[in-house]
């Protein structure tokens, strides 16, 4: 059975990588619904991969020359950049509608389904309490997505049925992330323990795994750049309105709290906490990342609060408190 890694003096920097990804990460959140006050999703996008294109191309030119791509994994790094990047998308249009608080409690789905990812896709043995663990916790994240229909309103005086409406384009952004992490270690070299659903899934989608070894920083710059791609035309269409009256586009006109939203998300929540997610993520197990993801809520509600005014609520303390005892079990009994 794979146990999990353990820290020692030789792969503390994988985990100290992991930490610093849920305080970049936490707070990215708050950060995200304060911004998209002032520009629009697309636009917001576009111009955070722009910049993450611009800083990361030459270092991206000189990782290509030294590992030319095979033309047969063009095909994963694109969905990986689907995964990863486009998919963002789903996200920023649902924090528009719920509170940082609810997106940072739904975002604990992801190592749960780190769990479940290993058992099923990579033969990680899960045992019964384990299994409670998750059924407690996403009973609980469950609760904390449909909690605010019980209301009249939301916080920040969105209609309860709207927060719903966010809290599960939140929690699709969830899974499909978690699609990424599995696609990303699945398809790496020499990756072992692969169960017979996930190579089926691969054949089926004809695809297999990477050809070559890259460089985990390489993996992520291709990444932002297929995200950038996905998003040019879209901003484009904002540009003249096809989505609707749109909000200020040009990056120049923008007031300082909207530049400095989309510059903390290109440089800090992009650049940096992609890179060493995806290192520390070739270093450890898949599992590995979870009890970091864990942590990410507790760099979130002191954010959402101070540029914010957010505080939780009771289907979100209530929610919390099932969560935790969810994970507890699962954690604590993984062994």
């Amino acid at each position: 059975m794979p146990k999990r890694t353990k820290l020692t003096s030789q792969n503390y920097v994988p985990f100290a990588a992991l930490l610093a990804v849920a305080v970049l990460w936490g707070v990215a959140l708050p950060v995200i619904k304060l911004t998209t006050q002032y520009v629009t999703t697309f636009t917001f996008l576009y111009y955070r991969l722009l910049i993450v294109g611009i800083i990361l191309l030459p270092f991206t030119i000189w990782w290509l020359k030294k590992h030319p791509v095979h033309k047969r994994d063009w095909g994963n790094f694109f969905l990986l950049g689907l995964f990863s990047q486009t998919s963002l998308a789903i996200i920023f249009f649902g924090i528009r509608y719920t509170t940082a608080l609810d997106g940072a409690i739904i975002g604990i789905l992801t190592p749960l389904l780190a769990i479940y990812a290993g058992h099923h896709f990579f033969n990680e043995k899960v045992n019964g309490w384990v299994k409670s663990g998750i059924l407690i916790a996403t009973i609980g994240m469950l609760f904390v997505v449909v909690g605010p229909a019980l209301e009249a309103t939301g916080n920040g005086g969105a209609a309860a049925w709207q927060r719903v409406m966010g809290n599960l384009l939140i929690l699709a952004y969830n899974v499909v992330f978690m699609v990424y992490i599995v696609w990303s270690k699945s398809v790496a070299p020499g990756t072992h323990n692969v169960s017979r659903v996930l190579t089926d899934t691969l054949k089926w989608v004809h695809l297999k795994p990477m050809r070559r070894h890259y460089p985990p920083l390489l993996i992520a710059a291709l990444t932002f750049y297929v995200g950038l791609a996905t998003f040019i035309p879209l901003y484009a269409l904002e540009v003249v309105g096809v989505f609707g009256p749109p909000m200020e586009t040009n990056f120049f006109k923008l007031s300082a709290i909207p530049v400095l939203g989309i510059l903390y998300m290109a440089l800090l929540s992009s650049i940096v906490a992609y890179f060493a997610f995806q290192w520390a993520l070739s270093k450890v197990q898949v599992e590995d990342t979870a009890i970091f993801s864990y942590l990410t809520p507790v760099f979130t509600f002191p954010a959402a609060f101070l540029l914010l005014g957010e505080v939780p609520g009771q289907e979100i303390i209530v929610g919390s408190v099932i969560i935790a005892v969810g994970v507890i079990i699962a954690e604590t009994k993984k062994t």
